[in-house]
């Protein structure tokens, strides 16, 4: 609290009739603390863009969904008619989201848009075109990030599709149009919205609010020190001076330069009038705050650091749950959205090898399910259920080469047996071969020396205890 501040209240405390006006003695200490102004819910879509920098749990968990994105490369194929998908080792639409302009990277782009996306639900690309020379067609050349805020759809008269875009900084600044084919939107699902989507933040923001009020009372609770809320009362009024020494008491004991106690005497009695943190289960209010905004945008505790709640046994699970159940869907709706608004603007997009389309690389995000199969095919192969070709093919790798034969064959463990295959008397099992046999009158002999080893072992330790308790 500033000396200004506490000049204030010393002030009022020392005009004010004790005997009369309890009640402005109650908001003089109450002014003391000031936990900041009571704070609102987002009401439109630059303020839900905001959570992201003023709200630590809602950054943490964006940024996890964010940076996960940004970082996976982009790879083109062309679907043809029967289905089959071929490569695309080098195409524009791959080196323009790699490079989408000269000011920023592909890793850039992408992690602002699942930002925006995230916080309030829609992102936009807008599309720079350029004409090639020699070709009346105009692909595209740069992408550019627009603030979801700045843009709104004009719908189409019968309600259908988008006529056309209007961006516009402040709400009394110039307008620009764009085009249809000038953006590439991307939208999550809203089912009370037909034109602007629902963000991960938004059905979690009484959530947000809470713990952001709780944020700012936590701190000026420790700014202002830990004296309790309340109020002085007594039935016996003081005299100026009483009141002027009680005021400089307090002072003091705001300061916190004395280690002095805070005396009340003339029958002076202290209320308090507030909730302790404890009695209001602060901290306990906070996690839960801090689990159910985590849990809205679908991000194990591990992800935003709090690796205490995530043992070695569980560190893989969540991770993998985290790039499964929530990254690859929200790829699915990038994707869609470059497929249908970028990529058809390319003169080739439609080919006799197919149709072009972009998706990411998921292959570091899939690697603990691909090592699940590989196990699950593993077993398939060494009990006859599969072949080798088959497995490959499941898993997407190369085939056997046709100089090496075998490759469409079935194959089984030589440990399994044929049921009643084992010649009587021998208890169900096959004889043991002589070398068997052997081997397993030494790993009898070793075992028992070791048996008789520890015994020895034993006995000389206790007979030494009992010598040293005889002494």
């Amino acid at each position: 609290m500033s000396d200004k501040t506490i000049q204030d209240v010393e002030e009022a405390i020392t005009t004010t009739n004790f005997a009369k006006a309890s009640r402005a003695a109650a908001a003089a200490m109450e002014s003391m603390h000031d936990y900041g102004e009571a704070l609102e819910k987002p009401k439109n879509q630059k303020e839900f863009l905001a959570l992201y920098s003023d709200m630590v749990w809602a950054y943490a968990g964006v940024f996890a969904i964010a940076s996960t994105i940004a970082q996976l490369p982009f790879l083109a194929y062309r679907w043809n008619a029967a289905g089959e998908k071929t490569a695309v080792e080098q195409h524009p639409i791959l080196d323009l989201l790699e490079n989408p302009n000269d000011s920023m990277t592909g890793y850039d782009l992408l992690e602002g848009l699942v930002v925006f996306l995230e916080c309030c639900g829609n992102g936009y690309f807008e599309d720079v075109k350029g004409q090639v020379e020699g070709d009346s067609f105009k692909t595209p050349t740069e992408l550019w990030p627009i603030r979801p805020d700045r843009l709104r759809p004009e719908p189409n008269k019968d309600g259908h599709g988008v006529d056309h875009w209007v961006f516009q900084l402040k709400s009394h600044t110039k307008k620009t149009i764009f085009q249809p084919d000038e953006i590439v939107p991307f939208r999550y699902f809203s089912p009370l919205d037909d034109w602007f989507g629902m963000g991960s933040l938004q059905p979690v923001v009484d959530a947000i609010t809470l713990d952001k009020q709780m944020a700012a009372w936590n701190k000026g609770f420790f700014q202002h020190g830990t004296t309790a809320e309340g109020l002085i009362s007594t039935d016996k009024p003081l005299t100026q001076k009483e009141m002027a020494d009680l005021g400089a008491q307090i002072q003091q004991f705001l300061k916190g330069k004395t280690r002095k106690i805070l005396i009340l005497s003339k029958n002076l009695k202290w209320q308090s009038i507030s909730v302790s943190p404890k009695d209001a289960e602060f901290l306990q209010g906070r996690k839960d705050a801090r689990d159910s905004i985590l849990a809205a945008l679908g991000v194990p505790p591990v992800k935003v650091g709090l690796v205490a709640e995530a043992k070695y046994a569980n560190y893989d699970l969540q991770t993998l749950s985290f790039h499964r159940d929530t990254i690859i869907p929200k790829l699915l709706k990038i994707e869609g959205s470059l497929n249908k608004y970028l990529a058809p603007q390319y003169p080739d997009f439609e080919t006799d090898e197919g149709r072009l389309y972009v998706e990411f690389d998921r292959t570091s995000l899939l690697t603990d399910d691909e090592n699940m199969l590989v196990e699950r095919f593993g077993k398939a192969l060494r009990h006859g259920f599969i072949t080798p070709n088959g497995v490959c093919r499941r898993l997407g790798w190369p085939v056997w080469p046709p100089d090496k034969p075998g490759g469409d064959d079935y194959y089984m463990d030589s440990t399994l047996v044929a049921v009643g295959s084992a010649p009587a008397g021998g208890e169900g099992f096959l004889p043991l071969l002589p070398e068997d046999q052997q081997l397993n009158k030494k790993l009898d002999s070793m075992e028992n020396a070791a048996i008789q080893a520890i015994e020895d072992m034993r006995g000389d330790l206790l007979a030494e205890i009992d010598k040293r308790m005889d002494k």
